[in-house]
């Protein structure tokens, strides 16, 4: 396969939504891209080559992030070449670097993903320029209001709106709701069986989708539930548990109120 003259970027992820995130920013970067949904899969497409750079999730099923980054540095060995890894996850880069480095993985790239860190790391790692329209004034004076409210709001559909566009909206917050039900019930059981590494892994994914729906009062919730079960304070877990549940609450409400939203906003 030749190498695409623009980037052409391999996302390696296995969650609906975050998927659906970075399928939305990389088309409004105007970048080449493919989605596949594990490890092995990613390895089956670096293997055939043309690929500028690989966004590489962890925590996947079939082959996780750093057994499929290891196998494609094998595959490009022999074939003498090296596509650029970066690891992208709601992990701490603490706790994926040693790990990442034995494997062949160049950077790192945190979720919470922005649409300006997305395009400086595929600058950096391509060695090319990401043309994208300035905001307006205007714009840019709504998103300072945003930003200034954001801690206030369950989910910030304003911030959601200006990155991924209006239409979008019922689709990405359905999805989450949808899969956030399923961990949130994940959750409850693991407590109630004092699972910690359970404890920790859905807490960990509703962190990274949290952040993506700009639902930032629920992934600072996971982040110290995270932290509380590390540490194996019972207490803190139960607590923040309890606070968590709240949070998503309050989100299933705002999503229940939307339709008068819209309506709203489309009549303004």
């Amino acid at each position: 396969m030749p190498r695409p003259i623009e980037p052409f970027v391999l996302v390696a992820e296995d969650h609906p939504l975050n998927q659906k995130v970075m399928k939305l920013m990389l088309k409004s970067l105007s970048v080449e891209y493919l989605v596949v949904n594990n490890g092995l899969e990613a390895v089956a497409v670096a293997r055939e080559g043309g690929v500028s750079l690989i966004l590489m999730d962890i925590m996947m099923p079939e082959l996780d992030g750093f057994q499929a980054s290891l196998q494609i540095r094998k595959i490009e060995f022999k074939a003498g070449r090296h596509t650029p890894i970066v690891a992208c996850t709601a992990l701490e880069e603490d706790k994926v670097f040693e790990e990442a480095i034995r494997c062949g993985i160049d950077g790192y790239l945190p979720k919470l993903i922005s649409k300006t860190s997305l395009k400086n790391v595929i600058e950096h790692w391509t060695r090319t320029e990401i043309t994208v329209a300035q905001m307006s004034n205007s714009s840019l004076e709504e998103l300072q209001t945003i930003q200034q409210s954001a801690d206030r709001e369950p989910i910030d559909e304003n911030e959601l709106r200006l990155l991924y566009g209006f239409e979008q909206l019922d689709d990405i917050v359905a999805l989450f709701l949808t899969i956030t039900r399923t961990l949130m019930a994940q959750l409850d059981s693991a407590i109630q069986n004092h699972d910690l590494d359970l404890i920790k892994r859905a807490a960990t994914e509703i962190r990274g989708s949290s952040f993506a729906v700009s639902a930032r009062e629920m992934a600072l919730l996971c982040l110290d539930l995270e932290n509380a079960s590390e540490r194996e304070n019972w207490s803190e877990v139960v607590k923040i548990y309890a606070a968590l549940g709240l949070a998503f609450a309050r989100v299933r409400q705002l999503n229940q109120d939307k339709p008068a939203i819209i309506e709203f906003r489309q009549a303004g």
